[in-house]
């Protein structure tokens, strides 16, 4: 017994930290009951035992291990003769002999690779589980967990080492492995083919002993030097006779691999390049007679690899860009192109790499090494391998500078001659545009001057003969006790009318400067202006009993205006009040935010208990600019404004009764203002 205990110390721990959570009057049960409860933790750590001896047994795949696992779960428990078990994972199930699907059932859950693993144990009849088993189907579970997850791994690794031996065994090039004590340990199919032999002919051997000198003599110091600096080693064109006796041409890569700085595997890569060589020797032999060939001709030849470097060049064509053959070599043709013609020539280029056509010909401009422009008359001609494929592309570049020059000249010239005659049309229209733009602006001048004259020759008259009559009545009441009140009345005049006056000019200054500039716009809080305005009116206007009210549903009422809609609502205020003889001025300002022709408006409601206006003066009033043409009377300028405002502000005016039947009970002036948001 003591020896199992030693044994499964990993899962007693597991037990023990358990316990220390139970509550107090579990652990006075189980000091009253020892036996009972050391005869239960022992099933326990049994049952964690076995399950760790079915887990690491790497034979088993996972349905064998769920079905080993399943069966040793009812034994653990409080009474096993009661107990059964099921696992399931996903849609597999595992069940214990006899299983039982019951509605006394203790499980745990877990979600793995999106499926639910679900550990269960019922009893056939009411009987409670223990504290410790709900901690045990817990711990069950979550090492379940990780065998599935080790089961995903091992086979997500087998996968990855069966794509990676595949790749190799996919490569042109062959490839061998040798381990720490230079035993080959793998090789490649392409290095069966290169041997010559099978790989159980290879595979094994020393690579030191196990094959002739003859075969290795060559390549021996490669391999030395790479293990013992551990760095990779290039062979090119070693001579070597491989296992089944034959010369070969080899180049490769010897890549030693290392653990902390102590050589233990090298992979080396193996080209057969006998061929190759064979080809090359034929090649160059036929490049010196074909570069013979191209540097007596009198055109500029190139020979342009596919990714665009011309890696042949005559001297001709050097002369031409300016350019040594080392620097042409290494320069893509873009470089040495004007940047203008560099993407028409890049495409056709592709086209001709792509296949879509055999050659093409283009004039282009190249760059001289100076920074001259060069004209190229050019021919590209694709070349392809044995097997299909663009090996290079042939260019013949005619220079055509001069060429292009008197044709350039030539059309300069005409250019010139053309842009002369438009000149002149052009200044012969701007002068007649002058002359026609002079006599509009003389025109509306006069008519300003004439508009600013009669209006105020007209309203200044009338301002200055109330003065006059006033100043006259003033004189004979001066001396006279019994006319005081009538004295007041007259001061009163004096000073409306002086108000008047200046009225009169401020309201032409803005009218004036706003047909003179061009007025821009802003955003505006409409409630804080208005609120402004009022302030300004009873300060101004403490001699009448004014009863202004604004009414508003938002503060932020924002539209797009400038400082001209204070000047505008400070009109419309002041004209209810000049036109009113009631005692108490009443104006009501309502602000509504309303839709009309699916566009959003502000609606301003000007509401007074005045003299009123009768329905002719309203639709002369409602006229833009009423006032050029009809008698005016009063601040007729002021209407004036207001109608050059709402033209700025994209805004339209009602005039409406106050009582819809009577005119004389008072106004109702409407503003419909753009609102923004």
């Amino acid at each position: 017994m003591q020896i199992s205990i030693i044994i499964l110390s990993q899962d007693i721990r597991w037990i023990c930290l358990n316990n220390l959570k139970k509550p107090e009057e579990d652990l006075k049960y189980e000091i009253e009951s020892p036996e009972v409860q050391l005869k239960e933790r022992l099933k326990e750590l049994y049952c964690l035992y076995n399950l760790s001896q079915i887990g690491e047994n790497p034979y088993l795949n996972l349905k064998s291990l769920f079905t080993r696992i399943v069966e040793i779960l009812p034994p653990a428990w409080q009474f096993p003769e009661l107990a059964t078990a099921k696992i399931s994972y996903g849609n597999q199930n595992y069940q214990s002999e006899n299983y039982e699907r019951t509605k006394w059932v203790l499980k745990a859950s877990k979600r793995i690779f999106n499926k639910n693993l679900i550990v269960q144990v019922n009893y056939k009849q009411d009987t409670p589980f223990l504290d410790e088993e709900k901690d045990l189907i817990e711990e069950i579970a979550d090492r379940l967990s990780l065998y599935i997850k080790r089961d995903h791994l091992e086979k997500e690794l087998v996968k990855t080492n069966e794509f990676y031996l595949n790749i190799l065994d996919g490569l042109m090039e062959g490839v061998w492995v040798s381990d720490r004590d230079d035993i080959i340990l793998y090789n490649n199919k392409s290095m069966e083919k290169i041997a010559g032999v099978e790989s159980q002919e290879i595979i094994g051997r020393n690579v030191y002993m196990g094959f002739p000198k003859h075969i290795t003599k060559n390549f021996i110091p490669y391999y030395e030097k790479a293990k013992n600096t551990l760095e990779p080693v290039y062979y090119q064109s070693i001579s070597v006779k491989n296992p089944a006796k034959y010369k070969t041409k080899q180049s490769g890569w010897l890549i030693p691999l290392s653990e902390d700085g102590i050589f233990s595997y090298m992979i080396c890569t193996v080209d057969d390049v006998t061929e190759k060589e064979i080809i090359k020797k034929k090649f160059i032999d036929q490049e010196s007679r074909y570069r013979a060939i191209v540097q007596s001709n009198s055109i500029g030849v190139a020979m342009v690899t596919p990714d665009g470097y011309p890696i042949e060049t005559n001297t001709y064509l050097q002369k031409m860009f300016g350019y040594s053959y080392e620097e042409l070599k290494n320069m893509h043709f873009k470089q040495f192109t004007h940047p203008d013609d560099v993407k028409k020539d890049l495409d056709l280029y592709k086209d001709l790499i792509s296949g879509e056509r055999e050659f093409y010909h283009i004039e282009k401009r190249y760059v001289h090494k100076n920074g001259n422009i060069v004209w190229g008359d050019l021919t590209a001609t694709l070349v392809r391998d044995s097997d299909g494929e663009p090996k290079y592309v042939v260019s013949l570049v005619r220079d055509i500078t001069e060429k292009k020059r008197s044709i350039d000249e030539l059309a300069k010239s005409k250019q010139m001659l053309k842009k002369l005659n438009e000149e002149l049309e052009i200044r012969v229209k701007k002068r007649t545009e002058k002359l026609k733009k002079s006599e509009e602006q003389y025109k509306k001048a006069y008519e300003r001057v004439d508009f600013y004259k009669n209006l105020i020759t007209h309203d200044m008259n009338n301002i200055l003969q109330n003065i006059k009559s006033s100043i006259e009545l003033f004189s004979l009441y001066l001396n006279d006790p019994s006319k005081s009140e009538k004295l007041m009345e007259m001061k009163d005049i004096l000073f409306e009318q002086s108000s008047r006056a200046t009225k009169l000019i401020e309201n032409a200054r803005k009218l004036s400067i706003i047909e003179e500039n061009d007025i821009k716009l802003k955003k505006v809080n409409l409630c804080s202006v208005i609120k402004r305005v009022i302030a300004f009116i009873k300060q101004s206007y403490q001699s009448r009993n004014l009863l202004l009210k604004f009414n508003y549903e938002y503060e932020n009422i924002i539209i797009k205006a400038n400082e001209l809609i204070q000047d505008l609502v400070e009109n419309i205020i002041i004209n209810g009040i000049k036109h009113n003889d009631s005692e108490d001025v009443e104006i009501i300002i309502n602000l509504i935010q309303k839709e009309i022709d699916k566009k959003n408006y502000v609606q301003i409601e000007f509401i007074d208990n005045g003299i009123g206006i009768t329905e002719d003066k309203k639709k002369r009033l409602l006229e833009k600019h009423a006032q050029l043409k009809s008698e005016r009377g009063g601040m007729g300028l002021g209407f004036s404004l207001i109608a050059k405002i709402l033209d700025i502000f994209g805004a339209r005016m009602k005039i409406e009764n106050r009582i819809e039947e009577d005119y004389t009970k008072g106004t109702k002036v409407i503003i419909q203002i753009p609102s923004i948001g």
